[in-house]
């Protein structure tokens, strides 16, 4: 059995909290094969972001953004235009009225297929024009 987290030092000298994935010991783990260091000052920081209109087409093109070494984390949700509103829920309902509850359009958030320095989206329903995905690349924890 590892130690998978420790709050102080670790062998290397450096103090915080960091927590290891499953069979790699907190104390002795490169930097890089941590989970979760309290050291990294960029953990979930945008690396890019931007907006698709869709207009109908089922997959859009692929969008090509500062490549990464790993595949990033996405997230992708609805933009209305005309209200100026982002939409992240999934399978949520939405009123027309602008509160959650009463007469409801689902609000599906989009599909996402992402590599290293692209990514293109899947609208899954058709809401027309006005509206667009929103999408932000995350570095993940621990990347450059």
């Amino acid at each position: 059995m590892v130690d998978r987290a420790v709050l102080g030092r670790r062998n290397n000298g450096n103090y915080g909290l960091f927590v290891s994935p499953p069979g790699v010991n907190a104390y002795t783990a490169a930097d890089d094969a941590l989970g979760f260091s309290t050291q990294w000052g960029h953990a979930a920081a945008i690396h890019a972001e931007g907006l698709i209109a869709l207009n109908g087409v089922n997959w859009s093109s692929w969008v090509s953004f500062p490549a990464l070494p790993y595949v990033p984390h996405i997230l992708a949700g609805w933009y209305e235009s005309a209200t100026g509103n982002y939409y992240y829920a999934q399978a949520e309902t939405f009123s027309a009225g602008g509160t959650w509850g009463g007469s409801t359009t689902n609000f599906f958030g989009p599909y996402v297929e992402v590599k290293a320095d692209q990514l293109r989206v899947s609208q899954a329903q058709d809401k027309g024009a006005g509206w667009y995905i929103k999408y932000y690349v995350l570095r993940q924890p621990g990347g450059d």
